[in-house]
């Protein structure tokens, strides 16, 4: 499972205090901390929590000294979030509404991906906003795996989504929408601003890629239990956690299909060893698909999939991303196939493809 963080209202001022994860967690997020989640922060609140053998450090402070510091910062933080000031009015309403009387960071999980860059980062990365230091906006884009840029002597962030801003739904009511984010991100350009998450591959591969970006925008699991289009079967399942085993159990039979039917024609007529060929492609591909799955798919998950072993569906997921790019690379060089282009249609309507029905290619895709 991912490593989450979490934004904790409680009553207590002790960070190392324990909260109820089914009442008490204001948002979440995956693998980061989000930006502005240290804009309500300083030094002076910064704990250490003792861990087995090492002391992590965490953040705590009283909702009244949030509001007041996001008061006095917000003229700095529109100015350096110009495309996503609503997502700054929804998170100091996120604030304003926490019915607790101090608000923490529980970033355990990330912490516990690499202890040592995590200690040596917060600190930098909670003064950033008081300080506008260079080092401490490093540490800042780090934690939070945003990006920024210079515009006349200023600090920028381009375009970025509410998870990396300020995290997602957990378990509270939040004031934003979960479905969409408040401002639809302009299609990005080779040469301008690359999502972060797309920065772990090389800017020859993202033009040879365009779809990545289109992972990246997809609304994903938006419209479950919603009317399907008519090329798309509804099959048995009527609820997402069986189309989510379904989807995991359907990984399967398609890469059969992949390496079956693509490897003869590879082999006929690309490369002597379709393998190879395949594990290439695979190879540049998958680091960054499977983070888009984690930032953008997996968020989208509801909380109760915790409880079920659904390990393998990550997978079963960026699989078919890596799998849509190649059957476009290889139709372009003749070969026919269109699976994955119809398995990529359900997931831009908001669907989940979990399946098959009737004969190939006359069927169609089972999805929720």
């Amino acid at each position: 499972m991912p490593n989450r963080s979490y934004l904790v209202g409680t009553n207590s001022s002790n960070a190392g205090d324990g909260y109820d994860a089914d009442q008490d967690v204001l948002a979440a997020a995956t693998s980061v901390i989000p930006l502005l989640w240290f804009s309500i922060f300083d030094e002076s609140d910064v704990q250490y929590v003792s861990d087995g053998d090492r002391r992590m450090p965490s953040l705590v402070t009283s909702t009244e000294v949030a509001l007041r510091r996001l008061k006095e910062r917000q003229t700095a933080i529109k100015r350096a979030l110009p495309d996503n000031v609503k997502q700054f009015t929804a998170w100091k309403k996120l604030i304003a509404k926490a019915p607790h009387k101090f608000v923490k960071v529980d970033g355990s999980e990330v912490w516990s991906l690499s202890p040592e860059e995590y200690e040596s980062s917060l600190l930098p990365a909670v003064r950033w906003f008081s300080s506008n230091d260079a080092g401490d906006l490093k540490a800042l884009e780090s934690l939070s795996q945003t990006q920024s840029e210079t515009v006349r002597r200023s600090i920028r962030f381009p375009w970025h989504s509410k998870h990396d801003l300020h995290g997602v739904q957990w378990v509270r009511e939040v004031p934003w929408d979960e479905e969409n984010d408040e401002q639809p991100p302009a299609r990005h350009s080779t040469s301008g601003p690359v999502p972060t998450m797309l920065k772990s591959i090389s800017p020859e591969a993202l033009e040879k890629y365009p779809l990545l970006h289109e992972f990246w925008d997809n609304h994903w699991l938006s419209r479950c239990g919603q009317p399907l289009p008519p090329e798309i079967s509804p099959g048995l399942h009527k609820d997402l956690i069986n189309a989510l085993f379904a989807t995991r159990s359907w990984a399967w039979p398609k890469s059969l299909i992949v390496m079956q039917k693509w490897f003869a024609w590879i082999t006929e007529n690309l490369a002597s060893d379709p393998a190879a060929y395949y594990r290439e492609r695979r190879a540049e591909l998958e680091p960054v698909v499977s983070k888009i799955y984690f930032q953008r798919f997996e968020p989208k998950l509801p909380r109760e999939t915790e409880k079920y072993k659904l390990d393998g569906l990550g997978s079963a997921v960026y699989s078919d991303m890596i799998h849509l790019i190649l059957e476009r690379e290889l139709a372009a060089k003749g070969m026919q196939s269109d699976l994955f282009a119809r398995v990529w249609s359900v997931y831009q309507s908001g669907h989940l493809p979990y399946g098959w029905e009737g004969d190939s290619p006359e069927g169609r895709v089972l999805a929720y």
